[in-house]
C-alpha cells in the first residue's frame, strides 16, 4: 500500500473508548492513537485498524515522500522458504507459493508434490532454499532396533 516495508500492530480497549497503531518503517518508529482525555467512545466499533491506521498510513506516507527507504534486515539464522498456502508445504515448483521467513530449520519437511525432503540447503547470499529429494546418504537411514 505504501511502497515500502512496514509493520505495527492495532489496539483497542474493550468499550471503544481507545484505540491506536503503532508501527515502523527501517526509518521511523510511530505511534497513533484516537481517544478522548476522559472515558467517551469514540464511534460504534471504531477499532485501531479503523480509527487510527488510516491516520498513520497518511502519516508514513508523508514523512516519506522522497526518501529511500531500505527493506528489513533478514535475521541471521533464517530464510525465505516457498510455501504453497494452500497445503502448507514447501513448493517444489509444481504448484502456487509465496517466500515465508523461517529459522532455518523449521520449515515444513514435505514438498506439495507429497514428497518427504530429506537435505535442505540453504544459499546463504541469495537466502534461497535448495532441496534434493533424490539424495540419499549412509548416515541417513535409520536403524531399528532387532528383536
Amino acid at each position: 500500500m505504501l511502497g515500502f516495508p512496514v509493520a505495527g500492530k492495532t489496539g483497542t480497549t474493550n468499550d471503544y473508548t481507545d484505540a491506536w497503531f503503532a508501527g515502523f518503517s527501517t526509518k521511523l518508529t510511530t505511534v497513533v492513537w484516537v481517544g478522548y482525555d476522559f472515558k467517551k467512545k469514540i464511534g460504534w466499533r471504531m477499532t485501531g485498524a479503523k480509527a487510527a491506521l488510516p491516520i498513520w498510513i497518511d502519516l508514513m506516507a508523508t514523512a516519506h515522500t522522497d526518501r529511500e527507504v531500505a527493506d528489513f534486515p533478514v535475521p541471521e539464522g533464517t530464510a525465505y522458504i516457498p510455501i504453497n498456502l494452500k497445503t502448507q508445504t514447501v513448493s517444489d515448483g509444481s504448484c502456487e507459493s509465496k517466500k515465508l521467513l523461517f529459522t532455518k530449520g523449521t520449515e515444513p519437511k514435505i514438498d506439495c508434490s507429497g514428497n518427504i525432503i530429506t537435505v535442505p540447503l540453504y544459499k546463504k547470499e541469495e537466502q534461497e532454499f535448495l532441496f534434493d529429494i533424490n539424495s540419499r546418504r549412509e548416515d541417513d537411514e535409520i536403524q531399528l532396533p532387532r528383536q
